[in-house]
């Protein structure tokens, strides 16, 4: 069994942390931007599509 440090154990909390609030904030946009589009609110334009994108930057 491979046991961690206690600050591996934080550097990766840390980690996981950063990543769902960088998640929360872009689905919090999506949302904002599709209840926009549903009250009849003009909305942004799309986005280019870019190859090195993720799955989330692509499916906007």
């Amino acid at each position: 069994m491979i046991y961690m440090s206690y600050l591996d154990k934080m550097d990766i909390l840390d980690l996981i942390i950063e990543t769902l609030k960088e998640h929360e904030k872009a689905l919090d946009e999506i949302v904002s931007r599709l209840d926009a589009r549903l009250n009849g609110e003009p909305g942004e334009s799309r986005k280019p599509h870019s190859p090195k994108g993720s799955s989330l930057e692509n499916w906007r």
